[in-house]
Order: C-alpha cells, then sequence, then structure tokens
C-alpha cells in the first residue's frame, strides 16, 4: 500500500507541476523517483536547479517496507553538483561524475534499544541512529525533448553513496570490512518541466 502510495504521489507532484509551473515561481524545476540508495526502498520528491544550473537541490520522501527493514519513513535531502556534461549525440547529454553531499533521516530508531550485546540505553553510541550525512556520486544520462514539448528533459541515473558511520567503520576495520559493505547504491529518474525555465528567459526579458 505504502508503495502505491509513492507512486501515486509521484505522479500527482508531475501532473501539478507541470500544469502549475507558470503560476508560482516556487514550482519546483523537477520530480524524481529512486529505488533503494540509502533514501528508502522506494522514494520520491521534487528540485530546483540551483547556482545557474550549475548544481541541483532537491527533498524526498522515502518507504522501507516491513518485508524490506520495517516500516520506515526516510526523510532527506541532496545537494548535488554538476562539473562536467558532455554531448552524447543530438539532443542526449551524459553527465559522467555529478559530485554531492545527502542528509536523511528515519524514524526507525532501533539502533539504540537493541544491540548485538543486548539491550543499550539511549544515548549510549555516539552517533544519532536516526540522522545521517552522506558523500554522494551520481553518473547520469539526460534526454532533452524538442522545443514546444510540455517536457523540458528525462534523466536516469545511478547514484552511490556512503555515509559518515560506515565511513568510520572501514576504516576502524579495513582488513574485514569491504568497500561494497559500506558504498551504498541507488537508480532513478528525474522529469524536468520546460514552463518554469521559459517563465525565467521572459522575467529576464
Amino acid at each position: 500500500m505504502r508503495i502505491r502510495s509513492l507512486l501515486f504521489f509521484f505522479t500527482a507532484l508531475a501532473s501539478i507541476t507541470a500544469q502549475a509551473q507558470k503560476a508560482h515561481w516556487a514550482v519546483p524545476d523537477f520530480a524524481v523517483a529512486q529505488y533503494a540508495g540509502s533514501i528508502g526502498y522506494f522514494s520520491a520528491g521534487a528540485g530546483y536547479d540551483v547556482f545557474r544550473s550549475k548544481a541541483r537541490f532537491s527533498a524526498h520522501y522515502g518507504y522501507v517496507p516491513e518485508n524490506r527493514g520495517g516500516r520506515v519513513n526516510v526523510i532527506s535531502t541532496k545537494l548535488f553538483f554538476k562539473p562536467m556534461t558532455l554531448t552524447v549525440w543530438n539532443r542526449v547529454r551524459m553527465n559522467p561524475i555529478d559530485i554531492g553531499l545527502m542528509a536523511s533521516y528515519n524514524d526507525h530508531n532501533k539502533a539504540e534499544s537493541t544491540g548485538p550485546e543486548g539491550d543499550r540505553h539511549k544515548g549510549y553510541y555516539w552517533w544519532n541512529p536516526a540522522l545521517r550525512m552522506h558523500f554522494a556520486m551520481e553518473s547520469s544520462v539526460t534526454y532533452e525533448f524538442k522545443k514546444g514539448h510540455s517536457l523540458r528533459a528525462i534523466t536516469g541515473y545511478i547514484e552511490y553513496n556512503s555515509n559518515e558511520l560506515y565511513f568510520v567503520s572501514f576504516l576502524r576495520d579495513i582488513n574485514t570490512i569491504r568497500l561494497s559493505d559500506v558504498v551504498k547504491v541507488g537508480t532513478g529518474f528525474r522529469i524536468y518541466f520546460n514552463e518554469r525555465k521559459e517563465a525565467r528567459s521572459q522575467k529576464k526579458d
């Protein structure tokens, strides 16, 4: 049921955004959906191109179903910088490596009540089990639609990230912990809306 709700949320967000871009400056530049990658089994969100489209900022809501780890709600934000964009063919663009930071918060705080050696009192761990900071990289391919299309572009991407807790654990036990144990992978797509870009151009004129 929660997965269906996420899909409905994303579809509704895309539809509303496409209709409302001209009406309000605060409507996002893009909608995004993602599978896995530390921000929920499935997640959906929206975001903006920032710093003259040299970076993007987005906010997400994710959910982990009970059979995948136990009814977890995840709120997250991302800030990615785009150092390089290559033209592959005609309207196809590729970003080999975007560099970013992520923050995520979940409501599934079992780490302070149970552990490998039994019960743990609140505050036992030096880290906050609910709040994570992540270092991330993304590779993406974007198809830009022709002028006059209701959508500006659609992007498919794969993302790699690791949080500060994984990183510290890896350094402490580098001989037994593999890199694949601390790097998480997510994949998703973004839909960019055309009207907001046109509105910006009209405003400059």
